[in-house]
């Protein structure tokens, strides 16, 4: 045989193959649907360490390791009775339950207490607390990321990661269909120097994108042999939080 006619009949094979594994599958109709991580354009915190591109040759988001702020000193007198800590942002400080018996002899120094607290509350540590939450957020995103790219690594035969870009929503014959119109399958690397995680199309950002010809794990070209994904995550684009209310709300959920 020669190569002209070896490749149409392997590439029909393949195809065969898909087809089949299609009907076995229940295609995704859903993003919801997906048993792996999903992240909306709205997921991503709003803070510096976090940049998202959309025109250009930078990767489409780059996330280093977000900095915690620390939280603002609390008057030593106060601290020596806090039964919580100060740094967490969504515990506010308290006193233990046993302030009272602890100054029975002295209640002008509990309440005295009491208003130094409330002054370090509602000044400092609140003007702290918002800066601290997307901070959190971004080093958890960074994170959640990073474990990524490591199982990505493990199992790059099983999963991929998508960037979907613009939401069709709509009801066939009752069924909702909630899924990106196009998919680009993205790399997620490490820059050690910086500690960055850029995730960006090795096509080039703009390029390489794919018609989803199924809602489900859409693959445009025709499969290869160990290169047969089950699952996938997304990131829907663009959505911004407005729009991710609304999707997590009726009539899109």
């Amino acid at each position: 045989m020669t190569d002209m006619t070896i490749r149409p009949r392997a590439v029909r094979l393949l195809e065969y193959l898909e087809a089949v594994r299609s009907l076995r599958e229940q295609p995704v109709r859903d993003v919801v649907e997906y048993q792996d991580r999903r992240w909306w354009a709205g997921d991503i915190p709003a803070h510096p360490s976090c940049v998202l591109t959309a025109t250009g040759d930078e990767p489409w988001l780059m996330v280093p390791k977000a900095a915690i702020p620390p939280a603002p000193p609390v008057p030593a007198e106060v601290a020596a009775h806090l039964r919580t800590g100060v740094t967490d942002p969504e515990r506010e400080p308290a006193f233990a339950a046993d302030l009272d018996d602890q100054f029975a002899d002295d209640p002008r120094e509990a309440d005295r207490l009491r208003e130094l607290l409330r002054g370090y509350v509602e000044g400092p540590w609140r003007a702290w607390v918002p800066q601290a939450r997307v901070a959190l957020r971004a080093r958890k995103l960074y994170e959640d990321l990073y474990d990524l790219r490591l199982r990505l690594q493990r199992e790059s035969a099983l999963i991929e990661l998508v960037w979907g870009h613009g939401i069709l929503s709509w009801t066939v014959d009752g069924t909702r269909v909630v899924h990106p119109l196009v998919t680009t399958q993205v790399q997620l690397s490490f820059d050690p120097a910086t500690g960055r995680l850029p995730a960006g199309t090795p096509a080039g950002p703009g390029r390489g994108g794919r018609l989803a010809p199924r809602a489900g794990c859409p693959r445009g070209d025709p499969p290869r042999p160990g290169r047969t994904p089950d699952r996938c995550w997304s990131a829907p684009d663009p959505i911004g939080s407005n729009d991710r209310g609304r999707r997590e709300g009726q009539p899109h959920h």
